[in-house]
């Protein structure tokens, strides 16, 4: 290594560089999701959704009419597999204004969570991308979509 000037020395550091492989900033690659029996857990995610939809449609009509403000809908909580955690930027849709308001990571025994805030106008949004999920192959029998 030649010697470089040692007059900035807040900007010279010998030996601390190290190769990393480059990646491109168009597509951040995460890891891939783990393969699973997409029927089975198809149904199991749509069972969740439906009551979790129904609980939030309960809560709905306890609250006071005079107080409702904003947009209409819902919050819904997403429980992330661990090693999952990139999955969560997924879950939000700007076109259909369904946004990510939180995510808590992983803390010991308990898995990472994600908040969403889906309006009303969207509310089939995650049933109908699961049952794409579940029914719609491509070429490689690979599945069209991932919930």
């Amino acid at each position: 290594m030649p010697e470089l000037p040692r007059n900035l020395p807040h900007l010279y550091l010998a030996g601390s560089g190290k190769a990393e492989p480059y990646t491109t900033k168009l597509r951040p690659r995460g890891r891939p999701l783990p393969q699973r029996e997409r029927a089975v857990q198809a149904e199991a995610v749509i069972l969740a959704l439906a009551g979790a939809m129904a609980a939030a449609e309960v809560e709905r009509g306890e609250r006071e009419p005079d107080i409702l403000a904003g947009t209409p809908g819902f919050y819904l909580d997403f429980e992330l597999p661990l090693g999952s955690e990139d999955a969560a930027e997924r879950l939000e849709n700007r076109q259909k204004h369904i946004e990510l308001v939180a995510v808590r990571p992983e803390s010991g025994d308990s898995p990472a969570r994600a908040t969403v805030f889906v309006p009303d106008t969207a509310a089939d949004h995650f049933l109908r991308k699961v049952e794409q999920y579940r029914d719609e192959e491509t070429r490689t029998d690979k599945p069209k979509t991932k919930p």
